[in-house]
């Protein structure tokens, strides 16, 4: 048995220096089956325990982690099961005291109702009710009704006071304070309400606060005054009652005590609070009409309860809780809970820890395998842990990449990929630098005397949609392979396709054989023509002594092929050989454009064929871009006028100039271009023309009705009758009429005639026989059928129908 060799690392205290702290690293040798042997370094390198953790960062960065995810972790299950504890306790603790102060709230209104029901009888008490109505200022009756108002005004201990104001003789009977003229009755701001409401019948409630002085003293209430108006007299009973003594209302055991409480009324003006000062002050924490919220700035609970008593609808009862109070046990229970995560949190510290170091000793083994298989390599054993497995692997991965580039450079496809980077980008080699990378990818031509080749594919756009894309590459590699095969007997050659409908060869002219090229150029075309079927347009550049310049060459070259437009295709074209510039400079054919223009609009199609051959005529004596510049002009004009004319546009060519583009693109020679012209024109003239006989129909479908119209109430009416009058024949009209409304003309008449009997039917009381012959029918017995059929119902029927639903006689 073979045994396997495995190596470990162990970290001991260096028996040389005990007291300093010092670690040193031994290898021990394992062999499978045998005892182990230790294998001492030639050296024994002591380190620090600082030395040792930055060599383990991996472990430190594993236990890191946990412990970030594990404090993580428990502090947001900390902070939300405290935050829903806590959102969950000061529900309940809302709920509890709202159901507390409803309660009260009822209770209250129960008394306060019970009140109004004493001050009721009061007003209709016998000896109150004389008094009210006595006219004479007698001091006995003064006396009788200050004594009777005293007795009702202690049956109430909540009562504060009753005032009696007899209209009759103006005195003022106060069980509190006694009787008095209306001058000298100190509660003045009183009897001025009272003067306000004269001649008002029922109750009435003021909040108020009276404010006077009596015997040189001043006295400060605030009241709750309910007064009742003697019906049909101006007299007035007053109870009021001391605000202050709300408050016994509220009085319950189960009420926190550090808890306040406010009575407010319909406008949420406070009539009762601890503070008098707040006395009719907006309250300011009024945000809801029930329930109970906490407002963090306030640091206190509001709970909400509604009341209404007979006069008082709408008010609101109010109690705020602090929160200390409130959260006492609570905040008990969060330092608990603070204490058992700390002890939770510390065992799983602990377990962490414990878990991190299986976790790193796989990977620490790892890395003294590496350490081994590499030990003269010391920049790789100084680094720290998982640097030195990254460093291993940029190694292997640099050497994989050294292979890869050089089998890359070493296949055709390599050197594809470089010539047409050499052709498509322009480039900056000296020329040591182009002769070496010619020499790397083995490029069978030198950097000296270059001429390049264009193979451009004619008829694009049928050979793409005839051919699959994998069929079209089959081609152009057989184009390729018959390119290199012809030229490279004369010359080196590199062939390849770009991948964009044509191919390229780079040759090299020896001996001055650069007049030789076009001659093999058109052998080319002439041999894939015979093979393949294919018709090619070759240009031929001159030689070019500079790599760096073979892309400004191949884009010239690659115009040159455009010439096609004007030559026709399958040609081969040279460069600076036989296409002269031209004499003019370039200028657009804007009057040829104008006029045809003007006959497009007016739908003269032979004038509009005669003026764009006289534009193409025009045009032809420039470049191919000034050409192309000029038909994307007369296309987007062409456009515009389509949409002045309201026509709809062929989206494969006017719809956007990116598809006027891309159909030039498509038209490679000048006749291709004339006939989609005449295409596109003759689409145009054919929407006009069917415009103007739309609107030539428009026009006698109106005149037919306004003839129908004219004639709607004579029997003699007929499709007939109108095609005489209109000079038509009546199978055209009755074949329009109906493609147009959908409805034949005789359908036409007879609904229009019954829409006029029915409204007679409806508004007159005329008879249906005269109805008949003033509608234009015929007959009676015809039209009876004729209306059956449409409604269903005869004419009587429908009258007395009408009758029985509107409940209206006929006029």
């Amino acid at each position: 048995m073979i045994a396997n060799k495995l190596t470990d690392l162990a970290v001991i205290r260096t028996n040389l220096a005990p007291d300093s702290g010092a670690l040193c690293y031994i290898l021990i040798e394992n062999t499978v089956g045998g005892l182990p042997m230790p294998r001492m370094p030639k050296k024994t390198k002591q380190i620090s325990f600082m030395q040792v953790m930055k060599n383990q960062k991996t472990f430190i960065h594993i236990l890191v982690s946990f412990i970030f995810v594990c404090l993580a972790i428990m502090l947001a299950s900390i902070l939300f099961l405290y935050n829903q504890f806590s959102k969950a306790a000061m529900n309940e603790i809302g709920s509890h005291t709202q159901k507390l102060l409803d309660e009260q709230s009822i209770n209250y209104a129960a008394k306060m109702s019970s009140l109004l029901d004493y001050i009721q009888k009061a007003v209709h008490n016998e000896e109150v009710l004389g008094y009210a109505l006595a006219r004479d200022n007698d001091p006995f009756l003064n006396y009788q009704a200050w004594r009777k108002l005293k007795e009702l005004k202690d049956n109430q201990p909540i009562i504060d006071s009753i005032v009696m104001q007899n209209y009759y003789t103006g005195n003022i009977v106060d069980s509190k304070v006694g009787i008095y003229g209306r001058s000298e009755y100190p509660d003045q701001q009183l009897l001025t309400a009272l003067d306000q409401e004269q001649g008002f019948r029922g109750q009435r409630l003021y909040i108020r606060r009276a404010d006077y002085y009596r015997s040189s003293l001043r006295y400060e209430t605030d009241y709750l005054s309910f007064v009742s108006y003697f019906q049909g007299q101006a007299s007035a009973l007053v109870v009021n009652i001391d605000i202050k003594a709300l408050k016994e209302y509220f009085t319950h055991e189960r009420l926190l005590a550090s808890s306040n409480l406010y009575i407010l009324d319909r406008e949420q003006r406070v009539v009762y609070s601890p503070d008098p000062a707040q006395f009719q002050q907006p309250y300011q924490l009024m945000r809801n009409n029930t329930g109970n919220r906490w407002y963090k700035d306030q640091q206190q609970m509001v709970v909400y309860s509604p009341f209404s008593f007979f006069t008082a609808p709408g008010w609101t009862i109010v109690q705020t809780l602090p929160l200390d109070s409130v959260l006492h046990n609570l905040y008990k229970l969060r330092t608990l809970t603070y204490w058992f995560f700390s002890i939770i949190l510390a065992v799983t510290l602990f377990a962490v820890w414990k878990v991190s170091r299986r976790i790193y000793r796989p990977i620490k083994n790892l890395i003294e395998e590496a350490v081994h298989l590499h030990p003269s390599d010391d920049a790789i054993a100084s680094s720290a842990d998982l640097a030195v497995l990254s460093q291993v692997l940029r190694s292997q991965k640099q050497q994989i990449s050294k292979f890869q580039n050089k089998l890359v450079k070493s296949t055709k496809q390599g050197k594809e990929i470089f010539i047409r980077d050499l052709l498509h980008r322009p480039t900056h080699y000296s020329a040591s630098s182009a002769a070496a990378l010619f020499k790397e990818y083995e490029l069978a031509v030198s950097i000296n005397q270059l001429v390049i080749l264009v193979f451009r594919m004619d008829n694009y756009d049928k050979f793409a949609k005839q051919f699959r894309y994998s069929d079209q590459r089959l081609i152009y590699f057989a184009i390729c392979n018959v390119a290199q095969e012809l030229i490279s007997e004369v010359a080196p050659v590199e062939t390849v396709d770009m991948k964009s409908g044509h191919i390229v060869a780079i040759c090299e002219a020896r001996g001055g054989m650069e007049d030789d090229f076009p001659a093999i150029a058109r052998s080319v075309q002439n041999k894939c023509a015979e093979l393949i079927k294919i018709s090619l347009t070759a240009a031929v550049s001159l030689p070019v002594d500079n790599p760096n310049d073979l892309s400004s060459e191949y884009m010239q070259v690659l115009e040159l092929t455009n010439e096609r437009f004007k030559g026709g295709t399958g040609k081969c074209w040279v460069k600076g050989d036989g296409i002269a510039a031209t004499e003019s400079e370039y200028s657009y054919p804007e009057e040829r454009e104008r006029q045809l223009l003007s006959e497009l609009k007016l739908g003269h199609q032979k004038q509009v064929e005669h003026h764009l051959e006289k534009f193409i005529e025009a045009i032809l004596p420039f470049s191919y871009s000034e050409i192309r510049l000029s038909l994307l002009k007369l296309l987007l004009n062409l456009s515009k006028t389509a949409e002045q004319l309201n026509l709809a546009l062929d989206h494969s060519s006017l719809g956007s100039l990116k598809r006027m583009e891309q159909m030039l693109d498509l038209l490679e020679t000048k006749e291709q271009l004339i006939e989609w012209l005449h295409l596109t024109l003759g689409g145009i003239l054919e929407q006009l023309q069917l415009q103007s006989v739309a609107a030539g129909q428009n026009q006698l479908i109106a005149l037919i009705r306004q003839v129908v119209q004219e004639h709607l109430y004579d029997p003699n009416l007929s499709t007939k009758m109108i095609a005489d009058e209109l000079k038509y024949s009546s199978t055209y009209i009755r074949q329009l009429f109906k493609d147009f409304s959908g409805q034949s003309l005789s359908e036409y008449i007879t609904d229009l005639r019954l829409n006029e009997v029915k409204r007679r039917l409806t508004e007159t009381k005329q008879s249906i026989e005269d109805i008949v012959q003033e509608t234009g029918f015929s007959a009676v017995n015809s039209f009876y059928t004729i209306f059956k059929r449409h409604m269903g119902t005869t004419p009587s029927q429908y009258r007395r129908q009408w009758e029985n639903d509107s409940g209206k006689e006929l006029p």
